[in-house]
């Protein structure tokens, strides 16, 4: 029984456009771990007064906010990397049933010659 209906190659996932899409994203993601450094620079450069409003410091929130920013990069590139491994397990299924398809219907066909 098949478990996708595969009975031709172009119902089969598009593996490389999916892979392709992740790394793009994946070199995406670099900018938000820069954008976080830099927001965490800018906060270790100002002093507290700077930084300050109401006799509230904004140092922590800033550095809070770079942090929370820059760790976007590893969630980025672990969903990436999930999805690729994902993307191939279903791939590697998909191509070994419409191998099963193929060499069934080519029995039927041999059968049904004879």
């Amino acid at each position: 029984m098949s478990k996708y209906g595969i009975t031709k190659s172009s119902q089969i996932i598009d593996y490389n456009t999916i892979v392709e899409g992740c790394n793009r994203l994946e070199q995406t993601a670099v900018y938000f771990k820069n954008a976080g450094s830099e927001i965490l620079n800018a906060a270790s450069i100002c002093n507290k007064e700077v930084l300050s409003v109401d006799n509230l410091s904004m140092q922590p929130v800033l550095e809070d906010l770079g942090n929370s920013i820059a760790s976007l990069d590893k969630m980025i590139v672990d969903y990436c990397n999930n999805i690729k491994k994902i993307a191939t397990q279903l791939y590697n299924e998909q191509q070994q049933e419409l191998k099963n398809y193929l060499k069934e219907q080519e029995e039927l066909a041999k059968k049904n010659a004879n």
